[in-house]
């Protein structure tokens, strides 16, 4: 009860600087009533002032500002709004790495206690698109390998992701290749690694299972794509050659079956 009491204080806090700041910065509107007013408390009037103020609670919410989809979702835009503003110089920005901070901290651990939304997918990957590939897949590496690990909430997640694509992937077959199809998209929305981890298994066990999902690949995302096209390659650099060959062979032709 006390840690849901500060989530809440720490939503509310977050919400009511950047109540003035979102809307001069992200022309579109979110239709809910009036953020309460917390007196004494300064609000967010530029992009430094956003890194002083905002960063640091949020960082302290870690993956609970999934449960204010709202604020999460303005978060997302007024990130969209920076990177699209300085997406030729992202690299020597520092605002941009506290981005990336961010997006490894709280984003994307956000993202995999959601259920199955597509449109906070979409906005990740609005502004995750602009940076090089090594960094997203640094990202991707610490989503996949550390971060379910760190929180009790996100073991749970990752379990039930588990549990949920191995029913999808036991009855996917050329015939029903739509219905699982789109199921296997609403499962990788939210948490692409888990499923992925998955799906690559199953190719690397079964050679009759690569055409189907190769035709299921279709109702992925963006993200879902890019967040693939790196735990391909993962499984392709496994250090032991001689016990994997088999394994590898079964994913390139995967690969090339895709391409």
């Amino acid at each position: 009860k006390q840690w849901y009491q500060r989530r809440v204080a720490i939503t509310a806090g977050i919400s009511w600087r950047i109540h003035e700041f979102y809307k001069s910065c992200v022309n579109k509107a979110i239709r809910v009533k009036d953020v309460k007013a917390i007196k004494n408390d300064p609000q967010v009037t530029s992009w430094d002032g956003f890194s002083d103020l905002v960063l640091t609670p949020l960082l302290r919410l870690g993956p609970y500002l999934s449960y204010s989809p709202i604020l999460f979702t303005k978060i997302l835009r007024i990130f969209g709004k920076y990177i699209e503003e300085h997406k030729d110089n992202l690299l020597g920005d520092v605002f941009a790495g506290q981005i990336m901070t961010i997006t490894n901290d709280v984003i994307l651990p956000s993202l995999s206690m959601v259920s199955f939304s597509y449109n906070l997918t979409a906005l990740i990957w609005n502004y995750l698109q602009h940076f090089p590939y090594h960094l997203r897949y640094r990202l991707y590496a610490k989503w996949k390998n550390e971060s379910y690990r760190k929180n009790p909430l996100l073991i749970v997640t990752k379990a039930e992701t588990v549990q949920k694509s191995r029913y999808i992937l036991k009855r996917l077959t050329k015939e029903n290749v739509k219905p699982f199809g789109r199921q296997i998209g609403k499962v990788s929305h939210c948490n692409p690694c888990v499923i992925f981890e998955q799906i690559l298994s199953q190719i690397q066990r079964y050679d009759n299972m690569i055409l189907p999902i190769v035709s299921a690949l279709k109702y992925l995302g963006l993200l879902g794509f890019d967040v693939l096209s790196y735990c391909i390659i993962e499984a392709l650099s496994d250090p032991d050659r001689e016990k994997q060959k088999r394994k590898k062979y079964r994913l390139r032709l995967c690969v090339d079956t895709t391409a």
